[in-house]
């Protein structure tokens, strides 16, 4: 039987910072049943949340993102 003797050490990446009126791309996918499709969207950061970005497009409406999803540009 093995036996632990020293842990790897985890050293953390830093986390992307948001933001107000930065640009942000995020990409959703959708399967229509014959294949997935993919959509980018670009729009500027309305509002930072903890765990979301609020997204507003070119065409004025205004989505709330996941921030794991969303890229600053």
């Amino acid at each position: 039987m093995a036996k632990l003797i020293k842990k790897a050490v985890i050293v953390a990446m830093d986390e992307v910072k948001f933001n107000v009126g930065d640009v942000a791309q995020y990409v959703t996918e959708f399967f229509d049943g014959r294949g997935y499709n993919a959509t980018n969207h670009v729009g500027r950061i309305v509002k930072v949340n903890r765990v979301t970005v609020d997204v507003e497009l070119k065409s004025g409406n205004v989505y709330r993102v996941n921030k794991k999803e969303v890229t600053v540009l």
